[in-house]
């Protein structure tokens, strides 16, 4: 969406003899930001609902006959590990650093007056 979005600001940009690869990189380095961010506040909220349930169990209503008709506690308690806490993050960033490939290869076939013209 950002390449999309930014059509007209990308044609002035490359108009003003930016090469295409500079831009790209740029917008494959802003993809990276905002998805280093998001990965650092889910891990930070994700990390600290996982500690609470691992703590303090988690429970549904109704669960007890359950519990009673296959001989298991009535709270579940999530087990974290190096691997939970990473696996996540790990296949998050990978799909949002090939998602990002796709507007930087658009911006090489941008031409500058067709991109100011339209956006």
């Amino acid at each position: 969406m950002s390449v999309l979005e930014r059509t007209r600001e990308f044609g002035v940009i490359l108009s003003l003899g930016v090469k295409p690869i500079k831009l790209a990189r740029l917008v494959v380095l802003e993809t990276s930001l905002i998805a280093l961010i998001g990965l650092i506040l889910g891990l930070l909220v994700g990390g600290a609902l996982a500690l609470y349930f691992n703590q303090y169990g988690l429970w549904f209503e109704g669960i007890e006959e359950f519990a009673a008709k296959y001989n298991v506690t009535d709270r579940i308690y999530p087990k974290i590990s190096l691997l939970t806490m990473s696996l996540g993050p790990v296949i998050v960033s990978v799909f949002c650093m090939i998602a990002s490939f796709y507007p930087a290869m658009r911006l090489f076939r941008l031409e500058p007056v067709d991109a100011m013209r339209t956006g």
